[in-house]
C-alpha cells in the first residue's frame, strides 16, 4: 500500500493551495453573497487532487522504467557491466518504491525479465541474477532455460550454503523427480553428517527416486528416528527399509506404519510412497491389525481429551435442548423472568430494613465546657496553613489529657491555630505553657488573649 500513501500525501500537500484558491474563487467571483458548506467542497476538491496525482505518478514512474529498460538494453549491446549492475539497481528501487501501482509493477517486472533474460542466464552466478531467473520460472517465462541454467549453476558448487539450499528446495518443487538434484544435495549432506529436517527432505526425494544412497540414509539417521515414534513420510521410509532389513522390529514400527497408513488413506494420499506403505501393511497379518485397532479405539476414547470432548458434546446437547424448550415456551419464560427483575429491584431499591429498626437513640450530648466568669488569655502552642496538619497536633494533644481546642481562620488561606486552656491571669497562662515545654509536650508557646468559641474546633 505504499502506492496508495505516496499518492495520499501528494495530494494532501497540494490540498490546502487549491482548496484556499478554489474557496475564495466561488465565494468572491462566481457565488457571491451565496451561502453554502466549504467541507463537500473540499472534499470533492481533495478526491480530483487525488485522481490527478494517482495518474501522474503512474505516467512518471512508467517514463522512468522505460527509460532506465533502454538504457540498461544500450549498456548490455555495448558490454558496460558496471552501467548494467547500476541500472537494475535503480530498476528494483523503482519497481520496489511506492510510485507504480501493483499492476504495473507486475507488468514491468515481466517486461524487464523477458528483455534481460539471456543476461541473467549469462550472470547466473551472481545472486540476483538467480533470483531473476528463479522469478522468470515461476511467472512462465523461458522455465525450461531458466530451470537448466540454475540446476546447471547448482551442480557446480563445491560447498553447501543456505542460498544453495534454498535454490536446491525451489528447483525440487518445480521438478520434484529430478534424481540429480536429489542426489547432489543428498551425497553433500552425508559428507557432512547432517541429520536436520532440510536434509531430512532431500533424504526422502532420494529415497524415492534412487537406491544410491539408501544404505548411507539409513544408518545415519536410524537411531534417531528409532525411538520418536514419528509418523510423517521420511520415518515411514526410515521404518519400512529397517523392516526389510530387520524384521524384529516389527512390534516396534508395524503399529506405526499401520496408523499412518489408515491416516493417508483418509486424507487421500495416492502418491509413490502411499502405495508402498500400503502393500506393506497389506502383508500384514488381518487379525494383528484387528487388534491394533481395537486396543487404539479404546486408548483414544479413554483419553482426558476424549473424555473432555464427551462431555462438551453433551453439555452442548443439553443447552439445544433446553433453548429449544424455552423457545417453544417463549412468552411464559419472558413473563417469568420480568417478574424476577421486578422482584430484585423491588429487593435493591426498596429499604425493607428501615421497617424494621427501632428508632436510633439520641447520643447523651457532653456537657457544654464552660469558660470561667474571668477568662482574659490562652496558651497558643501550633499554627499552621493545613487543617490536616493541625488537626492532627490537636489529636496528638488530647491524647496526652491536654485542654486543647483550634480556631479556625476568619479568611481564605489563614492559620489554623492550637490554643490550651483558658486563664484568668497572664501568669498562670505562662506557668501552664512553662510546664508542658518542660514536660517536652509542645516546643515553644506564647501567651495571648483569649478569643472566644467562634470557629473552634474542639
Amino acid at each position: 500500500m505504499r502506492w496508495f500513501s505516496l499518492r495520499l500525501f501528494a495530494s494532501l500537500i497540494f490540498l490546502p493551495f487549491f482548496a484556499a484558491l478554489t474557496l475564495f474563487i466561488l465565494h468572491g467571483l462566481v457565488m457571491q453573497n451565496v451561502y453554502f458548506q466549504d467541507v463537500p467542497v473540499v472534499l470533492l476538491l481533495w478526491l480530483i487532487i487525488f485522481v490527478i496525482s494517482h495518474f501522474l505518478l503512474n505516467s512518471i514512474g512508467q517514463k522512468r522504467f522505460q527509460y532506465l529498460l533502454d538504457s540498461g538494453w544500450q549498456a548490455l549491446k555495448t558490454n558496460q557491466t558496471q552501467l548494467i549492475n547500476e541500472i537494475f539497481l535503480q530498476i528494483d528501487s523503482l519497481l520496489n518504491g511506492g510510485l507504480l501501482t501493483k499492476r504495473l509493477r507486475t507488468s514491468m517486472r515481466e517486461a524487464m525479465f523477458r528483455r534481460f533474460f539471456d543476461f541473467y542466464q549469462k550472470n547466473v552466478q551472481k545472486k540476483n541474477f538467480r533470483h531473476g531467473l528463479l522469478e522468470c520460472m515461476k511467472l512462465g517465462i523461458h522455465t525450461e532455460e531458466a530451470y537448466h541454467a540454475l540446476k546447471t549453476w547448482l551442480l557446480q558448487q563445491p560447498v553447501l550454503t543456505m542460498p544453495i539450499v534454498d535454490l536446491a528446495e525451489a528447483l525440487l518443487e518445480r521438478k520434484p523427480h529430478d534424481k540429480n538434484v536429489a542426489a547432489f544435495m543428498v551425497g553433500k549432506y552425508l559428507a557432512d553428517r547432517q541429520k536436520h529436517f532440510r536434509a531430512e527432505y532431500f533424504y526422502a526425494s532420494e529415497l524415492e527416486q534412487n537406491d544410491r544412497y539408501s544404505e548411507d540414509i539409513f544408518k545415519l539417521c536410524f537411531p534417531g528416528i528409532k525411538y520418536s515414534n514419528r509418523k510423517d513420510a521420511f520415518a515411514c521410509q526410515i521404518y519400512m527399509h529397517s523392516l526389510r532389513e530387520s524384521p524384529q522390529f516389527f512390534e516396534q514400527f508395524g503399529p506405526i506404519l499401520y496408523k499412518t497408513h489408515k491416516s493417508w488413506q483418509m486424507t487421500g494420499r495416492d502418491d509413490s510412497l502411499a502405495k508402498e506403505l500400503a502393500t506393506t501393511v497389506a502383508t500384514f497379518d488381518p487379525g494383528l491389525l484387528e487388534t491394533w485397532d481395537e486396543h487404539e479405539s479404546t486408548v483414544e476414547y479413554n483419553t482426558l481429551s476424549a473424555r473432555l470432548s464427551r462431555l462438551s458434546y453433551h453439555i452442548q446437547q443439553q443447552f439445544i435442548f433446553i433453548w429449544g424448550k424455552v423457545l417453544l415456551r417463549k412468552k411464559e419464560v419472558i413473563a417469568g423472568l420480568s417478574i424476577c427483575a421486578f422482584l430484585v429491584l423491588v429487593v435493591v431499591f426498596v429499604p425493607f430494613s428501615d421497617l424494621f429498626k427501632s428508632a436510633p437513640e439520641e447520643p447523651e450530648q457532653p456537657p457544654a465546657q464552660v469558660a470561667p466568669v474571668n477568662t482574659r488569655f490562652s496558651v497558643q502552642v501550633s499554627a499552621s496553613k493545613k487543617r490536616s496538619g493541625a488537626l492532627t497536633e490537636l489529636n496528638r494533644l488530647k491524647a496526652k489529657q491536654i485542654d486543647a481546642f483550634m480556631i479556625e481562620p476568619d479568611r481564605k488561606g489563614g492559620w489554623y491555630k492550637i490554643y490550651v486552656g483558658k486563664f484568668a491571669t497572664m501568669d498562670e497562662a505562662r506557668q501552664k505553657g512553662a510546664a508542658l515545654k518542660q514536660e517536652k509536650a509542645i516546643r515553644d508557646f506564647f501567651v495571648v488573649n483569649y478569643k472566644g468559641n467562634n470557629g473552634q474546633a474542639k
